[in-house]
């Protein structure tokens, strides 16, 4: 699990690749809910139990849960990766969003 970013105003760089991290929508919801600049991401190499779900659609996950990001994984986020990210889970992203609305 990520934690201890909270007063991290100022990051937009951040790795955490090859680490034992497991949960994709906690890590991606807690990442979201920051209040900072980031921009540059790396988290790949981690065992994300992410089911039914290719490597490939964890980093569409990713980049339509974090609209910020620039880079993914080193390797730049083009408008049309942004644009078929949002088409596959634009809807549940927004789904779990709302969710932790009401959960607050």
């Amino acid at each position: 699990m990520i934690e201890g970013l909270d007063n991290l105003k100022q990051l937009n760089i951040f790795s955490f690749g090859k680490n034992v991290v497991e949960d994709l929508d906690n890590t991606t919801k807690y990442l979201r809910k920051l209040k900072n600049n980031l921009q540059v991401l790396n988290m790949e190499d981690n065992p994300f139990s992410y089911q039914g779900q290719s490597d490939r659609d964890y980093k569409m996950f990713t980049i339509c849960s974090l609209k910020n990001l620039q880079y993914l994984d080193y390797a730049y986020i083009t408008e049309d990766m942004r644009r078929r990210a949002d088409n596959k889970f634009l809807e549940l992203v927004n789904e779990a969003e709302a969710q932790a609305a009401a959960n607050d």
